[in-house]
């Protein structure tokens, strides 16, 4: 049985979040933690069952633990660099950051697939982003969750010191008498929509 977030990887934590909260819930978590089947698991003597459900609810309704991302990962037997750290970022990783979901957990392999890249390749040269994501489904949990973390906060910072740049843009434009009132009012909306002021 896994007994971590460590342990459960991506994929089976996509599985647990699909299911649809009723009173098989529970049977249902216990049959994927369990890689076995909802009737395997219902069929099971109680006292079993019930030690397996006790054994789950200890960790599954905790955070998984957020730390320092590391640069290189080993996912389903393959290695990854993690390409996260401004100075690895190109312009079509962040391009495509922007366009895929920010839906935890579905969007997670996607996210993931943008920032690790297999050992020694460059970014969407030279591999199958296919065999990526499928190796993506097999990241654990508290590695993934912590990489999409470390990214989500870093380009949160990047964005917020490119609004800044433009708002000093713009108040030299405007001294300089060449400013829009259209580009005023676009900064100030997204400043606002970003909560800066």
């Amino acid at each position: 049985m896994i007994k971590s977030w460590k342990e459960l990887s991506i994929g089976k934590y996509r599985e647990i979040c699909r299911l649809k909260e009723d009173e098989d819930w529970q049977w249902n978590v216990l049959a994927i933690l369990n890689d076995t089947t909802y009737e395997d698991i219902v069929n099971r003597p109680l006292e079993e069952t019930m030690l397996l459900s006790r054994d789950m609810r200890r960790w599954l309704g905790d955070k998984w633990i957020i730390h320092p991302v590391k640069r290189h990962y080993l996912v389903n037997g393959h290695k990854y660099d993690f390409r996260g750290y401004p100075k690895d970022i190109t312009t079509s990783m962040y391009v495509d950051f922007h366009n895929v979901g920010r839906n935890i957990p579905e969007d997670t392999i996607n996210m993931l697939s943008i920032f690790m890249v297999p050992e020694g390749k460059r970014y969407n040269d030279g591999y199958d982003l296919e065999e990526v994501k499928k190796d993506m489904e097999e990241f654990n949990v508290e590695d993934a969750m912590s990489v999409c973390d470390f990214f989500s906060s870093l380009f949160q910072v990047l964005y917020r010191r490119a609004l800044k740049q433009a708002q000093k843009a713009l108040k030299k434009a405007k001294r300089d008498g060449i400013a829009t009132e259209e580009a005023e009012k676009a900064l100030k909306g997204l400043l606002r929509s970003n909560g800066s002021k």
